[in-house]
């Protein structure tokens, strides 16, 4: 009788290194290069739409927004197109994990916590916390003029902005909102309490879609955290890539990125 060449253990060694292969590409060992995206002619962009003006649906239903400018730069620094996949915020980082696309555009900030699983590029933004306020404090000079007894001011449970009031705040009543941040800016609006604290862009487009009755202090640096471009952690050369064009858009037309989405934001009537 011909034995295999393998015997019993070469042809489990064969199947083990199959079956690790399989769970190398299941897991996204084998993440995209710059060269194989060059090659594909595409990058495929995760975002999840709704953050304005990071990344939002227009009149048309296609997806704009600082970021996808952003993206764009990218794309063409490489020389492809740019494709973007809508997906939900608590599915974007296991979608790049699993390689349904080549980035994470996001307005997402850098934590210890994710990187821990993907890669980030150099921080492209800094997100601060900002005031939204009733008429009544439109023309205070500092954040600590809201810090008084009898003031109200809200903060969306178990963001950062529940944690840095509990540390910043003294002396004014701190109203913590567990359903969507536009009940909160709301009651800005209604004046059941004064003041709302979250994320600046989102205090300076609630502005321009309220300009009557809301006024925005951003003009104090709050907690600032760097927001960066998620790569799997696969692909080390593809965030060199990306941190070229990145430092290339600081250095070149940021201020007037900046200016559009968050400043004079023309985008506003689509």
């Amino acid at each position: 009788m011909t034995g295999s060449i393998f015997g019993k253990r070469g042809m489990l060694f064969v199947l083990s290194g199959i079956l690790m292969a399989l769970l190398l590409v299941a897991s996204g060992a084998f993440a995209a290069t710059p060269e194989e995206i060059k090659a594909r002619g595409k990058i495929v962009v995760l975002t999840a739409p709704g953050y304005f003006p990071f990344e939002m649906i227009d009149e048309n239903g296609d997806i704009i927004g600082f970021d996808m400018d952003i993206g764009k730069a990218i794309a063409d620094d490489l020389g492809v197109k740019m494709e973007i996949v809508s997906i939900t915020w608590d599915g974007i980082i296991p979608a790049l994990e699993t390689e349904k696309g080549d980035l994470i555009l996001g307005g997402m900030a850098i934590t210890e916590e994710r990187q821990k699983k993907i890669l980030f590029s150099e921080p492209y933004f800094y997100a601060g916390l900002g005031l939204l306020l009733s008429e009544k404090y439109k023309d205070i000079k500092s954040w600590k003029d809201m810090d008084v007894k009898g003031v109200k001011i809200g903060v969306r449970l178990g963001q950062t902005s529940d944690f840095y009031s509990e540390t910043f705040f003294k002396n004014a009543e701190i109203v913590k909102f567990t359903n969507d941040t536009a009940t909160m800016a709301m009651a800005v609006a209604d004046g059941k309490i004064d003041a709302a604290i979250h994320n600046t862009p989102w205090v300076l487009v609630y502005v321009k879609k309220n300009p009557k009755g809301l006024f925005a202090f951003v003009d104090e640096k709050h907690y600032e955290m760097p927001v960066g471009i998620g790569i799997n952690q696969n692909s080390p050369e593809l965030k060199k890539a990306v941190d070229a064009t990145v430092k290339k858009i600081r250095e070149t037309k940021y201020d007037e990125l900046y200016k559009y989405w968050f400043v004079d934001m023309p985008w506003f009537k689509e």
